[in-house]
Formats: structure tokens, C-alpha cells, sequence
């Protein structure tokens, strides 16, 4: 089995296209806990933002109100995540992990 060129820059770029998000990822988790912060969420946000994002784009046949909509549920998904997060661990004495896991478990109810 041979592989000729252009396959093998087809595979390069889809590879790179299904690892970026999770390099972004990865990338402000590194920022955040180079802060001090642990966030325990990021897989699930991004999952919540990318089927919002997909679901309003099937509906609405528009791409960019998709990406609207996943982009703002993500918002909303962090800033609420985040004030919760944030009085958990600052507010009341809870470690970082213990309140990352508490909201983990809350939002799965």
C-alpha cells in the first residue's frame, strides 16, 4: 500500500484541523494554572459549546449564527462556571479541585 502525496498532506491537514481545539485548550489551562486556578471543565464546555454551535446551525442554515450561538453559550457557560467557582474557592476555604469537582458533579445532576 502505497500513499501518494496529496494523501498524505490530506491527512496532515485534517489532523491538524481535529487537534487545534484541543491545543487551545490546552493552552489556557496551562494560563490558568500558571494563575493558580484548576479548571476542571473544559472538555465539557467545549462539548456544550460545539453542539449548541451545531445545533443552531442545522436549524437556522447559517453558519455564522452557529457559531454565534455556540460562542455565547460558551460565555455564559464560563462566566456562570466562573462566579460559582470563584466563591467556592474564595470566598468559602474549599481547594481549588475539591470545588472544580462539586461543580462537575452539580451540573451532571
Amino acid at each position: 500500500m502505497t500513499f501518494d502525496p496529496q494523501q498524505i498532506q490530506d491527512i496532515l491537514v485534517i489532523i491538524v484541523a481535529a487537534a487545534t481545539p484541543l491545543l487551545l485548550a490546552a493552552i489556557g489551562e496551562v494560563v490558568a494554572e500558571r494563575a493558580g486556578v484548576l479548571n476542571l471543565g473544559l472538555e465539557g464546555m467545549m462539548i456544550v459549546g460545539a453542539s449548541t454551535g451545531f445545533a443552531f446551525a442545522y436549524l437556522s442554515g447559517s453558519t455564522l449564527v452557529g457559531v454565534a450561538a455556540g460562542w455565547s453559550r460558551w460565555l455564559e457557560l464560563r462566566l456562570d462556571r466562573g462566579a460559582a467557582h470563584k466563591i467556592a474557592s474564595v470566598v468559602w476555604p474549599v481547594s481549588f479541585v475539591f470545588a472544580g469537582l462539586l461543580l462537575l458533579f452539580y451540573r451532571e445532576a
